[in-house]
């Protein structure tokens, strides 16, 4: 990934492509977490449920793994409270239909195809557009959310005493996921309206023994019912579970050499 990334950065997309941000490969950045990692070690903050949907059984146990690894190797973990998921993911739902799903349609007319199950929502006929100073609040909302989210960062740094390099926390609430069943993706869009640096590091693998279903769970809404009903141990049984690390916006450099970090404690192979 870092080689893939420092290669694009060399031939300067920013010449090519107005929307690049004019930023070649800052090691600085990166060698400020290796200086960490050869002192006090570092400050990662993490979460296994946003809220909203609690991820199922090897997702829980995958951040749990990664904490205990952390704090085995003398990291200082802490608990983060996610700050307003629920309200994220209306506010992105809304971003992606905002046109009532016009774009999407359009191009399954051109192609012939039917949706798939999982594009319903975006070809949904009873989903409406929105004019142009309804979209622009959206985006008002949208930035006050993420000046409100760094907030949230600086308020714990203040407590800590000492800055924040991630936050470990789920990017699916399954394992792979089983075709056509994916429910809920506030776990990524959260992270994605917010633009933060997330990069995902594979920890373990789903075990139909470690990970029963849960009995007695009451769900947090309709949509946790739903996942929580999808969930099957032994369908489930060998699928790849992984974690995201997540930064501030524009911490490329930093998330890499900590997932890094994460996958060599995890015993993951990587490549030199």
């Amino acid at each position: 990934m870092r080689l893939f990334v420092k290669s694009v950065l060399a031939e300067e997309p920013w010449k090519y492509d107005s929307k690049v941000i004019p930023m070649a490969w800052r090691q600085g950045e990166a060698d400020t977490i290796k200086s960490k990692l050869s002192s006090g070690g570092l400050t990662i903050g993490y979460f296994d449920c946003d809220g909203v949907v609690l991820p199922h059984p090897p997702i829980t146990r995958g951040v749990q793994t990664v904490v205990d690894v952390l704090k085995k190797n003398g990291h200082d973990v802490f608990s983060w409270k996610p700050y307003k998921h629920d309200y994220a993911v209306n506010l992105i739902g809304g971003i992606y239909a905002s046109d009532g799903g016009v774009d999407v349609i359009t191009e399954l007319k051109n192609s012939g195809e039917p949706p798939i199950p999982n594009l319903s929502d975006l070809v949904n006929p009873d989903v409406s557009k929105i004019d142009m100073n309804q979209l622009w609040d959206v985006h008002l909302k949208k930035w006050a959310y993420q000046c409100e989210y760094l907030e949230q960062f600086r308020l714990a740094e203040e407590k800590l005493k000492k800055e924040i390099d991630a936050i470990v926390m789920p990017i699916t609430p399954t394992a792979a996921i089983r075709h056509n069943q994916f429910k809920y993706y506030g776990y990524a869009s959260a992270i994605n309206l917010l633009d933060f640096t997330s990069v995902v590091v594979p920890v373990t693998f789903a075990d139909k023994e470690k990970d029963a279903k849960r009995e007695g769970y009451s769900p947090l809404n309709d949509m946790d019912k739903m996942v929580q009903d999808e969930y099957d141990p032994e369908a489930y049984h060998g699928a790849p579970v992984a974690v995201q690390v997540v930064g501030r916006r524009l911490t490329e450099e930093r998330i890499m050499e900590i997932a890094e970090e994460i996958g060599k404690l995890l015993g993951n192979e990587i490549t030199p």
